[in-house]
């Protein structure tokens, strides 16, 4: 172990540009997610608990957090890029939690609810969007595509 330790030291001390690297992804990518995530757990914590006692869910609760550490809110986070981060990173985990919770035999057994309402949604949607369009002078198939689109 001693031995590859001396060895990586004397790589990182030889060649300017490792060290370079090295201290880029430390100090820049890393290093500032890793407080962003820190902060905004921190801030997230009294929220969900007072979300908790009068049971609502934790999700909201992290959405508030986010707005209010954001460069929207107090500022704490101004940078832009490291909040689509932190956006990426929140929707891959709810994912994760979705799938977790995903029941195929729950989602078969209140098949006609489901589709009911993902069909009412979706025609809402593209009515809306239709109406829009149309009120902006697109042509009629254009308004009904784009109504479309946007629904989907």
């Amino acid at each position: 172990v001693a031995s590859k330790a001396l060895f990586w030291i004397r790589i990182y001390c030889e060649f300017p540009e490792v060290r370079f690297i090295n201290k880029l992804l430390a100090e820049f990518m890393v290093h500032h997610l890793i407080e962003d995530l820190i902060l905004l757990l921190l801030v997230s914590l009294p929220i969900n608990i007072v979300f908790h006692r009068i049971k609502l869910p934790s999700v909201m609760g992290y959405l508030i957090a986010g707005v209010l550490i954001g460069p929207h809110g107090l500022k704490l986070i101004s940078d832009v890029s490291a909040v689509k981060e932190l956006a990426e990173i929140g929707v891959v985990l709810l994912l994760f939690v979705i799938g977790l919770e995903f029941s195929l035999g729950r989602l078969l057994k209140n098949l006609t609810l489901v589709l009911g309402a993902g069909g009412l949604q979706l025609g809402m949607t593209a009515l809306a969007a239709w109406f829009v369009f149309v009120e902006m002078n697109f042509q009629q198939n254009q308004s009904i595509a784009l109504g479309l689109i946007i629904a989907l």
